[in-house]
């Protein structure tokens, strides 16, 4: 994926171009991944920046969580990563490095009492620094490292987006003391992770985690306190106690119940499900009734843990109880027909299904699963009925193929019975533009591009149907291809981002390649008339075909 600096300039601006091209001379960009068409990478600039960049056909997809990028912006950071991917990543030596090299050389041929000095100066002034020198002194000692923890894990008022990635970063060392506790005395450890586990649990749900810093972080801890478990093996009812208040406090899933339960041992796994039973038996019988929302959080997290529960444990009929004690929407059902499925309990899963169609019968996916279930008992003329339901309510190229699946030799008369059908839907429809795009997609995804293109160049279409028709019919048929593409690009122009000049760019270069001609000149003069206010539009139609 080669970006030229002209292109970067355009996209991001020449500020942001030279602040990117410097960053990438320093070394910042670390590729994790390199396609043709993807990169994904992370840039160390005031913060580690997660960076993705992509190429769709002729267009650029990118992502970076950073302000810049979030609010729309092709930022510094995608520059950078462009720049060290297209140049093999090899920008010579950073100065960083270095400067980094110059500077623990000097610091090696300091006295320790003058180190000491400089870092009580330091923790002094950095609130930060003094935390980390804390957990590392504390490392040995299990009291005073609980007390350092607490330092660290200590935010006060609610963490916004940026303060968010701040505080990730200052968690680092405490992962690490938390790490080197364990490798010491992994019991004491044990509980240094209980304890740490809870505080991140209660401060995430006062943070903006969306770039998942925190996040990562605590599944990190997580993963090292399960590790710290298996190595300290307990038959005890207090750790399955304590594995119980935390997942309490997990509303993300941090925790999962399965990679935990072997390890609480036989009197833990009693400690942990009692009062998992005990909640959820004591729940009151839903009703339609009751106010929207009363109870709802409680009762869903109680519900939750409960259905988990019965996972592990391989209890098939209490995970079908629970489920099937809310089942005002078609998704209970359909879960638990998977479940009957799974186990293979067939029966059970086709009278479930035919449970939830008749009390659900709008819910698009029980109708597909009604219809497997049919014809797994052989009622091929039942699935039929219920396909070709499921094919007028969801009128799609997937419950096309389905209903074509299961007709077999009949799909001739079933095949025209549904263009009928489509046809009859299209010159109902409230514009009046007898839009044909469904037809047309469900013609294609039959193979039949020949009758998909007449219809198409009879009748309105929509700009991505049209766009696909092109390429289904470009080599049989690259006039009809250029028509189409004609199409879309008078359509799309009018309100056209600049970010997308060079797609349509392309796609106008694709009508004159396809069909050549005074006509298309002709066209393409017209064009160039009316939008040569676009600057950068004309730019790309008067370079170079890049494809």
């Amino acid at each position: 994926m080669d970006l030229s600096d002209e292109q970067l300039r355009e996209l991001a601006g020449k500020s942001s171009f030279e602040r990117g091209q410097k960053y990438a001379r320093q070394g910042r960009v670390a590729i994790e991944s390199l396609t043709e068409s993807a990169i994904n990478a992370t840039v160390r600039g005031t913060e580690s920046y997660s960076v993705r960049l992509a190429k769709q056909e002729s267009n650029y997809d990118w992502s970076c969580n950073c302000p810049a990028a979030e609010s729309g912006s092709f930022c510094k950071h995608l520059v950078a990563v462009a720049i060290a991917a297209r140049d093999g990543g090899e920008s010579g030596p950073a100065a960083d490095e270095s400067n980094d090299s110059d500077l623990r050389g000097f610091l090696r041929s300091q006295s320790a009492e003058r180190l000491a000095n400089l870092l009580m100066e330091l923790a002094e002034c950095d609130s930060d620094i003094e935390k980390r020198l804390l957990l590392i002194k504390a490392e040995s000692d299990p009291s005073a490292l609980k007390k350092a923890l607490a330092s660290v894990l200590k935010t006060g008022s609610f963490l916004d987006y940026r303060a968010s990635n701040q505080f990730a970063r200052r968690l680092d060392p405490a992962i690490a003391s938390l790490k080197s506790a364990a490798a010491a005395d992994p019991a004491h450890a044990f509980e240094l992770y209980e304890y740490a586990l809870t505080r991140l649990l209660k401060l995430y749900e006062r943070s903006d985690d969306s770039g998942g810093a925190i996040g990562d972080r605590i599944r990190e801890v997580a993963a090292d306190y399960r590790a710290c478990m298996e190595r300290t093996p307990s038959d005890g009812a207090e750790r399955g106690k304590n594995f119980l208040k935390l997942e309490r406090l997990d509303q993300w899933r941090f925790f999962e119940l399965r990679a935990f339960w072997p390890l609480l041992g036989e009197k833990g796994q009693h400690a942990f499900a009692a009062p998992v039973e005990s909640e959820f038996a004591a729940l009151p019988q839903r009703t339609e009734s009751r106010a929207p929302g009363e109870r709802w959080g409680e009762e869903l997290s109680i519900t939750d843990r409960m259905e988990r529960l019965a996972e592990v444990r391989g209890e098939v009929d209490l995970l079908i109880r629970v489920i099937a004690r809310d089942l005002s929407s078609g998704y209970a059902y359909a879960r638990i027909v998977e479940i009957c499925r799974t186990a293979g309990r067939r029966r059970e899963a086709m009278q479930w299904a035919e449970r939830g169609h008749k009390h659900h019968p709008t819910w698009r996916g029980l109708r597909p699963l009604l219809a497997e279930e049919y014809q797994h008992a052989g009622l091929q003329d039942d699935a039929l009925t219920v396909l070709w339901e499921d094919f007028c309510a969801e009128t799609q190229p997937e419950s096309w193929k389905r209903l074509k699946e299961a007709a077999g030799d009949q799909w001739p008369s079933y095949r025209e019975r549904a263009l009928a059908h489509v046809e009859k839907k299209e010159r109902q429809s409230a514009d009046g533009r007898h839009d044909v795009s469904t037809r047309v997609m469900l013609l294609l995804s039959d193979g039949d591009s020949t009758a998909a293109r007449e219809l198409a160049e009879a009748h309105a279409v929509g700009i991505s149907t049209l766009e696909h028709l092109a390429r289904a019919v470009v080599r049989e048929h690259p006039r009809s291809a250029a028509r189409f593409l004609k199409r879309v690009v008078e359509a799309t122009l009018p309100n056209l981002q600049p970010r997308n000049y060079q797609y349509a760019a392309n796609q106008i270069r694709d009508v004159i390649a396809l069909d050549p001609g005074s006509e298309a000149e002709a066209w393409l003069a017209a064009l160039k008339a009316r939008y040569r206010a676009r600057r950068k539009l004309m730019e790309y139609l008067g370079a170079t075909p890049s494809r």
